[in-house]
C-alpha cells in the first residue's frame, strides 16, 4: 500500500489533459489540489486566498507567464513554498539557457505517478529554507585513506 500524502498543491498547467492527469495522480496520493491552467489565474488565487499552499508545480513554458515568472511572482507574496516545474523539454537544453532557476526542483515529462508521488513527496520532506532556496543537495563523495575521492556507485 502506497503512504498517503497531506498538504495543499498549486497545479498551474496550460493542457487541460495533463492538468486533469496531475489532479487525479496527486488526488490519489491524498493531497489537496488546486488547479489552474494560466499563472495569471494563479495569481489571483494565491493573491484572494489564504489557504495555505505547500507547494507550487508549473509547467516551464505557458502562455503569458512561464513557470519560473510565475514561481518569481508566487514566491514574493508565499516566501518559502518550494516549488516543482514541469518541462516536455529536456533538462540539459532548459538549464544551458537559464530558464531553470537553481533554487527549484525540474520534472521531465512524461513521468509516472509513481515518480511525480516520490518527488513531491521529497520535496515536502526537506526543511523549510527562509531564503527560499531549495537545494538539490548531491552527496560530497567519501574519500580513502589516502584522501582520494572514491566513486560512488
Amino acid at each position: 500500500m502506497r503512504a498517503k500524502g497531506s498538504g495543499t498543491i498549486l497545479v498551474v498547467e496550460d493542457d487541460s489533459a495533463i492538468r486533469g492527469m496531475l489532479l487525479e495522480m496527486l488526488g490519489e496520493c491524498g493531497y489537496t489540489v488546486l488547479p489552474v491552467g494560466i499563472a495569471q489565474d494563479a495569481m489571483v488565487l494565491i493573491e484572494s486566498t489564504k489557504q495555505k499552499i505547500d507547494l507550487l508545480i508549473a509547467d516551464v513554458v505557458m502562455p503569458g507567464w512561464s513557470g519560473p515568472e510565475l514561481a518569481k511572482h508566487f514566491r514574493a507574496i508565499r516566501p518559502g513554498i518550494p516549488v516543482l516545474l514541469i518541462s516536455g523539454h529536456a533538462a540539459k537544453t532548459l538549464s544551458a539557457h537559464g530558464v531553470i532557476p537553481s533554487d527549484v526542483n525540474l520534472l521531465i515529462k512524461p513521468f509516472t505517478s509513481q515518480t511525480l508521488a516520490r518527488t513531491v513527496r521529497e520535496i515536502l520532506c526537506q526543511p523549510s529554507d527562509p531564503d527560499n532556496a531549495r537545494s538539490k543537495s548531491v552527496p560530497k563523495p567519501k574519500k580513502n585513506k589516502a584522501g582520494k575521492s572514491k566513486k560512488r556507485g
